[in-house]
């Protein structure tokens, strides 16, 4: 037998392109329920906070809870067409319809009712989602084996869902506009735009990729959630699920506390002045992360991906302490200069995270003989809809707490509006610096990664989407 190591896969820009519409799928359907759920049912149809705080943390803990079946699942899953892509094209047909029916609600419903339709609503969103993100997410770990075609893969999937994200952003403008009769009816049709075209790009990946390579699977395979224990104990692992649980915390705490900023504090409740300026501090926040990420795989092939995220997590806090300088109301568009600050920060993390987890996956594997992308991508998804969860959950709450009340509009009391400011900008910073520490003991330098995957490479592996197997 050969003992010659097999070369790593380098991904074609194509590939790498193809991944990224994945990425575009995700980002506008997520961006689109973080973004609009809380004012259309809200603000829109009347919903108490709390309550869609409730109807929204459930389905995302329950979500969270599943998620490593999916993984257990798709990793264990053996067809003609191979171990994720089938989930991946069933799944982008099934999210995009379930977005749609997410703001599809019956008008003239009472506000319970309204409640339980986005609790089922919802339940049924993230069932679909499952089917197809973690498969998806898992392929992209299993693709390729190149330390600079990982970052640069994950690069991609970055850039494209910032840019999903962007008009996730844009789509409150566009409701609150005055193209439709009424902001619930316009909220049914850009659901169901949105639902048809992220269905169509969430199922390229599984039409056109496929893995690098599959070990040989192991007898005696452990049920899902013993799986899920055993990964846990992976030290690696939890020092990078838990520094990006803590980001997605921060990001996700700041994200409905800044537009309720905007609109009520800078514009005095003007909800189409707000989300107008919402909107553009958006598109300099993508802009300001896009042109990040190229510098971000420079300094992460050069320095090394810890070093780099640590810097990431840093300059995170920094933007959003400045936004105590930037909200005034004398000078609303000012808020934009902290959109940008924060903007690197918030973005490049996850390019490093899915590529880091890569390594992590090549560790375990090194280890137990078998590659678990699936449980990999299914827990660390736990992490960041833990985070999300209890920030939904939190932020109704919280809303409830400080004394807002949508019936006042524009007579916010001066204590409401000085707390909104305040969890907007402390929290997310004090939390990503928080994350910091955390990294700080994750284990894997970039010669430790290259050094586990000569050594994988020297193993026997079999053929990538063996047919049967």
């Amino acid at each position: 037998m050969s003992t010659e190591q097999p070369a790593a896969k380098r991904l074609s820009t194509a590939q790498k392109t193809i991944f990224g519409l994945g990425g575009m799928a995700n980002g506008m359907i997520i961006s689109g329920v973080n973004t609009l759920t809380l004012p259309i049912y809200n603000l829109i149809l009347g919903v108490r906070p709390q309550w869609v705080g409730i109807a929204t943390s459930i389905p995302l803990v329950y979500d969270a809870i599943t998620d490593p079946v999916m993984g257990w699942i798709s990793d264990n899953f053996r067809s003609r067409w191979g171990r994720r892509r089938p989930f991946i094209v069933a799944g982008a047909a099934m999210t995009g319809l379930s977005f749609a029916l997410l703001w599809w609600c019956p008008q003239g419903w009472g506000e319970f009712s309204l409640f339980i339709y986005l609790l089922i609503a919802s339940l049924v969103f993230y069932t679909a989602h499952k089917v197809w993100v973690i498969p998806y997410l898992s392929l992209g770990l299993g693709l390729t084996s190149e330390q600079n075609s990982r970052t640069s893969l994950w690069g991609y999937f970055t850039f494209f869902t910032n840019v999903a994200s962007l008009g996730g952003t844009w789509l409150l403008a566009l409701i609150e506009s005055h193209y439709f009769v009424s902001s619930a009816l316009a909220a049914r049709w850009v659901g169901c735009a949105v639902g048809a075209l992220t269905g169509v790009f969430a199922a390229l990946p599984g039409m056109f990729l496929q893995e690098e390579a599959i070990p040989a699977r192991k007898s005696g395979r452990a049920r899902p959630f013993a799986d899920m224990k055993s990964a846990l104990q992976v030290a690696p692992f939890r020092h990078l699920a838990l520094t990006i649980l803590l980001l997605n915390a921060a990001l996700n705490c700041a994200a409905p506390f800044g537009l309720y900023v905007v609109i009520y504090y800078l514009y005095a409740g003007n909800a189409s002045a707000g989300a107008t300026l919402y909107s553009v501090m958006s598109t300099v926040r993508l802009a300001a992360a896009l042109s990040s990420l190229p510098l971000a795989t420079r300094l992460a092939n050069r320095f090394g991906k810890k070093p780099t995220l640590l810097g990431c997590l840093i300059a995170c806090s920094v933007g959003f302490w400045s936004t105590l300088l930037t909200v005034t109301p004398a000078h609303p568009w000012l808020v934009v200069i902290s959109a940008a600050l924060i903007a690197p920060g918030a973005t490049a993390p996850f390019q490093l995270y899915w590529s880091m987890l890569s390594d992590v996956c090549d560790w375990d594997e090194l280890e137990r003989g078998a590659r678990r992308d699936g449980t990999f991508s299914a827990l660390g998804n736990w992490f960041v809809k833990t985070a999300q969860g209890l920030v939904f959950l939190t932020s109704g709450v919280l809303l409830a707490e400080i004394g807002f009340d949508r019936n006042l509009g524009a007579h916010q009391s001066a204590e409401t509006l000085l707390s909104m400011r305040l969890i907007w900008a402390v929290v997310p910073g004090v939390v990503a610096l928080v994350a910091c520490a955390v990294l700080w003991r994750y284990p894997i330098t970039r010669y430790r990664a290259e050094a586990i995957r000569r050594e994988l490479n020297g193993r026997s592996l079999m053929p990538a989407e063996a047919p049967g197997s």
